[in-house]
């Protein structure tokens, strides 16, 4: 079984898969500038204003999935079988990416449906915790995926186990 730090190796080997990474990385960033601009705009500010066009960047993303997807398909086509595990992580990779910025566009939706600061109540500090974390999470992400730091990967996920649970029990209360 490869490691996650020789499938990454392979990625930056071949000149699409190198590419593939490179448009992950742009997705990740763009999804990051979209949490911060929308988080921002429904808990710190009157009235849903946003620093970005939220809709431009989601379709950015989408736009960076499909590029991604088209290039681990042709590098598959090209080479074989060889490195099927190593495409389908990367793109499984990129579908989470896209689906965080779906989620951002959502939180953006929901600030221009709320004109006044979103506060929550007795959830305050658990919904800025978690805040805090996805955030630590966005900056810890991108160096551990150009890294492939297999074990630092398995840190994070392990460390953030916690936030799906906490935001299941708000939405449930």
């Amino acid at each position: 079984m490869l490691r996650i730090k020789q499938i990454y190796e392979l990625w930056k080997r071949d000149n699409l898969m190198e590419q593939a990474l490179g448009n992950s990385h742009a997705m990740l960033e763009r999804t990051n500038r979209m949490f911060t601009e929308s988080v921002k705009s429904l808990r710190e500010n009157d009235g849903g204003e946003i620093g970005i066009d939220i809709y431009e960047e989601d379709q950015q993303v989408n736009l960076y999935e499909q590029k991604v997807r088209r290039k681990v398909l042709k590098h598959l086509a090209i080479t074989g079988t060889a490195h099927v595990v190593p495409g389908l992580i990367l793109t499984s990779i990129v579908i989470d990416i896209e689906r965080v910025g779906d989620y951002t566009k959502n939180i953006t939706e929901l600030a221009m449906s709320h004109p006044k600061r979103l506060e929550c109540g007795p959830y305050e500090s658990e919904v800025v915790r978690i805040e805090e974390a996805v955030r630590s999470l966005f900056d810890a992400i991108g160096p551990v995926l150009r890294a492939g730091d297999q074990e630092r990967a398995r840190s994070l996920t392990e460390a953030t186990t916690w936030i799906k649970k906490s935001c299941d029990e708000i939405v449930d209360n």
